[in-house]
């Protein structure tokens, strides 16, 4: 009776012991600070952020800016969800941008180390035409991948050395030129503007205004004088023409001018046996002048 007695307990505490073993309570898992930051998808002015929140977080303070900064002067986003895209990033730019957990009682941990990414270089535009020209005025299209929509466009008479010329902003893909001087080539140029950073500018668009009227064309000689030439043009309508004429390599502007309405024309008073360069422009009337001519070179007898 006694020997039942004892196996009878022994069980009831090995039983006993098992249960107490079962039901040790485990160890709440502690918030920490987020690992694994990731920066992905990273453009000209934007990238996804994302990190690993661990333990018993409720949400996310991020902070992000230029490398280097501040630790509570930077972009600071409160109660975010992992994976966060930010945008308006400056080009060409080192960023850096570190995590906060948000715990289920409300009160924050020690932040997550620092993750440096760099935003992309600013795209570069197209200038691909010019429409709507006139005398006066032209607009020039581009296009680009940038999804930007802010741009610098600079132009000038051609030749013009950059940072020198007329600039406008605009948002659109396309801008009116104004107030141009009529029969006159210009350059163009377009930059982006990512966030604060001005990408390259785009290669060098040129187009030509209209001109007031047309330049004459085909210029030769019927007759060839020891002191002067008769010569002939190609007219386009017009009915009246300046001619200037000099040594051969004068500037424009400084030979002597002459008005006519007749087509041939005798040049008279010239030296012998000397070259010279012939120009001629139509006269458009009350607006000017078209664009003068090739030069035309003779020699006298």
């Amino acid at each position: 009776m006694k020997r039942y007695l004892f196996s009878f307990l022994l069980s009831l505490l090995l039983v006993a012991c098992s249960s107490s073993d079962d039901s040790v309570p485990v160890q709440e898992y502690e918030c920490q600070a987020p690992s694994n930051l990731t920066a992905t998808q990273i453009t000209h002015n934007r990238a996804i952020l994302d990190w690993m929140g661990v333990g018993n977080y409720a949400n996310f303070i991020l902070e992000y800016g230029q490398e280097g900064f501040v630790s509570g002067e930077g972009t600071i986003l409160e109660y975010v969800s992992q994976y966060y895209a930010i945008e308006n990033l400056d080009a060409s730019t080192n960023y850096e941008f570190f995590v906060t957990s948000i715990c289920m009682d409300g009160t924050t941990l020690n932040s997550s180390s620092r993750k440096l990414f760099t935003t992309e270089d600013c795209p570069v535009a197209n200038i691909y035409d010019a429409i709507n020209i006139t005398t006066v005025s032209a607009t020039v299209r581009w296009s680009d991948n940038s999804f930007v929509g802010n741009y610098e466009v600079e132009y000038g008479e051609e030749g013009f050395a950059p940072g020198t010329g007329t600039k406008l902003m605009t948002t659109n893909r396309q801008l009116n030129l104004v107030d141009l001087n009529p029969g006159t080539a210009y350059d163009v140029y377009v930059r982006i503007l990512c966030g604060s950073t001005l990408g390259d500018s785009s290669e060098k668009f040129t187009f030509e205004t209209l001109p007031l009227c047309n330049t004459p064309t085909g210029i030769n000689w019927t007759n060839l004088y020891s002191t002067g030439v008769r010569i002939y043009w190609n007219g386009h309508g017009e009915s009246s023409w300046q001619i200037q004429y000099g040594l051969v390599g004068f500037p424009l502007g400084t030979g002597t001018v002459l008005n006519t309405s007749a087509n041939p024309y005798t040049i008279q008073g010239m030296q012998s046996n000397t070259t010279y360069e012939i120009y001629i422009r139509a006269n458009c009337g009350s607006n000017g002048y078209s664009n003068w001519s090739q030069p035309f070179v003779i020699t006298t007898l």
